[in-house]
């Protein structure tokens, strides 16, 4: 039977359990040899003291979704439930639901260094000794200072406090409605355990903590980087974004995108989903009354109904890389500054894919580890600093599994063939046009008696990436009909296969060449749109094989400070090695196929947004996280992941695509209105002419006159000879 909240528990019935007194300087899961306590020992140890505990995400202080769905409030001290819970998930970490358990804890993470700091802290505040548990946390994550974390435990729950500030301590008092980590549970940020520092009895809660009430500071939106109190700083943003008029979905969307963005490290979405519901249970504030001084005008009451909402900017799934390689990448780097992780993990995704080439790769056509990767953001937000961490990353000798001081991974001059024959890593190239493509790997002819180098020979082929901060310069060269249009048409080629053929011209015959080319570049939005509105990309299927991430905010802090990548390397490093000898060929499980199937045929894209090869980007993905589970196969789990990866893609062709009247086809249609409107009647021939239309292209020029007929603009008279005349019938208002 439950206890009723609020209840008090004698101090005999809270008398501290044995196995959780043992826990001091270890946890379950770092046990010296032959200590048998497991986590599961802790909660049962915790529901025999009448407490009431449920499972969270190990190493994390989030609530086991598929356990208890409702988070604490489906914690139980009910011993079958409890063993259920952990046969399922033995390394859950361990909760304790304070207010169903009749504790009020004050948790004070700041004011002490050292468990010396946090005695003379309690004495100094008048806080009663009793059971306390020093928390994981170890360091402040803002500015890297010593922190020594305490939880005083006493009897008889009271009100939740958000916020307060007691003898030199801040935290907060957690009791009705919330909930704190058992002993031997593992600390998300520092990776170590709870630990009893104060064993005993639980004294009865005392006046000075019953007395404290949350202290309510300003929250400066400054839009700096949230590294402390993440939950409250998200609800206040939540708070005022509802008050300024956000609907309940608007305001989920932009707080998991702020969260996604500023919260260093993110919450659970599942949290933030929270925060937002909770948020928006309150009604928007009806708008102040206006004065009118004088007569009043006559109003139109039509134009009253509010404007529609903007379309919140699509929430990258970061979630997806959780406790992979990529996602440690992208925390590592963007801890302390503004640029978002998704920037750093899709640029590691693909300089991964360039490196392993055929190494990693799945029986599915067209499914294989690269990417052509655009990150599109305003000047100075990180497209350069994301490609500038991820060079570091791999422009240096490390350990691999047989040999010391390997040669790094990526390099910028051909006459560096360390794994040019071994079967893995990438040249650095940005290619002008497609003959310039060819040439870059085209081995220079041998000199008289010179004998070629084993090692400088591509095994199986050249492996090529383009790496750009600006690669403005290259979506450009495709309005260069004689090198440009030959270029897109390599890479459309190069995206779903291995070879490709530059198309003939006047000066040059048709040329091929075989290579695996992976892009990684940036753009600002204006030059996106300048971009894609001058080219035929969107209709040639170019867009449709970008792996597209986005982000809009600004601001910039005054030291970067370049991540410790030796640990990340030495684990991951010899793992990318390991492909040199051995290949990974991942096909699909039949769950998976049918998912991929189910998902695509039923997924939706705004009118004119192509869905084309979605489905591709996501089996590729899925690729990556199977690959980086040691899966033997693409599960389920790996495939759910690839599809909302490839959600967030389909969403990013709406939110960047080219605004109507911006594309060449609109600009065509404006063009010809023009000249017809002065001429009324011009053959087909003269209008080209008038128009330009050799600049604009001859497609996207036909397209247009095509479209100006449908709509009943104008019409196309066909003489006996074959003469083709236009003619006016309307003007366009």
């Amino acid at each position: 039977m439950a206890r009723p909240l609020g209840a008090t528990h004698t101090r005999e019935e809270l008398a501290i359990p044995t196995g959780l007194m043992g826990l001091r300087g270890r946890s379950a899961g770092h046990l010296p040899p032959g200590d048998k306590m497991t986590l599961l020992d802790v909660a049962l140890d915790c529901i025999r003291r009448g407490w009431y505990v449920f499972p969270c995400i190990p190493h994390s202080k989030q609530p086991l979704g598929a356990l208890v769905p409702h988070g604490w409030q489906d914690a139980s001290s009910d011993e079958a439930t409890v063993r259920r819970w952990w046969a399922a998930k033995p390394d859950a970490n361990v909760a304790i639901a304070c207010g169903p358990s009749g504790l009020s804890v004050v948790d004070c993470d700041h004011g002490s260094a050292t468990e010396a700091d946090a005695r003379a802290w309690m004495e100094r505040a008048g806080l009663p000794k009793t059971y306390t548990v020093h928390t994981g946390r170890r360091v402040n994550p803002k500015d890297g200072t010593l922190e020594y974390g305490v939880q005083l435990y006493y009897s008889e729950s009271m009100p939740s406090v958000g916020e307060f500030s007691l003898g030199g301590g801040t935290g907060q008092i957690k009791s009705l409605g919330g909930y704190v980590m058992a002993a031997g549970s593992i600390h998300p940020d520092s990776g170590e355990a709870y630990e009893v520092m104060i064993g005993g009895h639980i004294a009865p809660l005392p006046d000075v903590v019953r007395s404290l009430k949350t202290e309510r500071k300003p929250v400066e939106d400054d839009g700096q980087p949230i590294t402390e109190n993440r939950n409250i700083r998200l609800t206040s943003i939540a708070g005022k974004l509802r008050n300024a008029g956000l609907s309940a979905e608007l305001l989920e969307t932009t707080l998991l995108q702020i969260n996604e963005e500023r919260c260093d490290p993110p919450l659970e979405e599942e949290e933030v989903q929270r925060i937002a519901a909770s948020v928006s249970r309150y009604a928007i504030p009806a708008p102040e009354p206006m004065a009118v001084i004088g007569k009043s005008a006559e109003v139109d009451t039509s134009k009253d109904a509010p404007p529609p909402e903007k379309q919140a900017r699509p929430v990258y799934p970061i979630d997806v890389w959780k406790d992979t390689a990529y996602g440690e990448f992208g925390s590592l780097c963007s801890k302390g500054n503004l640029v978002p992780p998704k920037f750093f993990i899709e640029s590691f995704r693909t300089v991964i894919g360039a490196i392993v080439g055929d190494r990693l790769r799945s029986d599915i056509h067209g499914v294989h580890a690269r990417a052509f990767t655009i990150r599109i953001a305003p000047q100075g937000t990180g497209k350069g600093t994301s490609d500038d961490f991820t060079r570091s990353f791999f422009l240096q000798e490390w350990d691999g599994l047989v040999r010391s001081g390997e040669a790094s991974l990526i390099w910028s001059k051909s006459s560096e063939h360390h794994w040019k024959s071994r079967g893995l890593g990438a040249w650095l190239v940005t290619p002008a046009s497609a003959p310039g493509l060819l040439k870059a790997i085209t081995p220079k002819p041998l000199k008289k008696n010179e004998t070629p180098n084993p090692l400088d020979e591509w095994r199986p082929m050249p492996r090529v990436m383009t790496m750009a901060e600006e690669v403005r310069q290259v979506f450009a060269n495709f309005q260069n009909e004689s090198t440009g249009a030959g270029l897109e048409s390599v890479l459309c080629e190069l995206y779903d296969r291995d070879s490709f053929t530059a198309t003939a011209t006047k000066d040059r015959a048709p040329e091929s060449g075989e290579l695996m080319y992976s892009l990684l570049g940036g753009i600002t939005p204006e030059g996106w749109v300048g971009v894609f509105s001058k080219t035929g990309s969107t209709e040639s299927g170019f867009l449709s094989r970008l792996n597209i991430v986005g982000t809009e905010r600004t601001g910039t802090v005054p030291t970067l400070i370049k991540p410790d990548f030796t640990s990340l390397r030495r684990r991951f490093l010899p793992m990318v090695a390991a492909l040199e000898h051995k290949e990974v060929v991942l096909n699909p499980s039949e769950e998976a196929i049918a998912r991929m199937g189910e998902w695509f045929n039923s997924f939706r894209l705004a009118d004119g947004v192509p869905k084309a090869r979605l489905n591709i980007h996501a089996w590729r993905t899925a690729l990556h996280l199977a690959w980086l589970k040691g899966h033997s196969r693409i599960e389920l789990e790996d495939t759910e992941g690839g599809i909302r990866c490839a959600e967030y893609l389909g969403k990013m062709r709406e939110w960047y695509a080219p605004p109507e009247g911006e594309t060449r086809a609109a600009r065509a249609e404006a063009a010809i209105r023009k000249v017809m409107r002065s001429r009324v009647r011009v053959t087909v021939r003269e209008l080209k002419a008038a128009t330009n239309s050799k600049k604009i292209s001859v497609s996207d020029w036909d397209k247009a006159l095509a479209s100006l007929v449908k709509a009943g603009e104008m019409r196309i008279d066909v003489s006996k000879t074959g003469k083709k005349t236009v003619i006016l019938l309307k003007q366009e208002d």
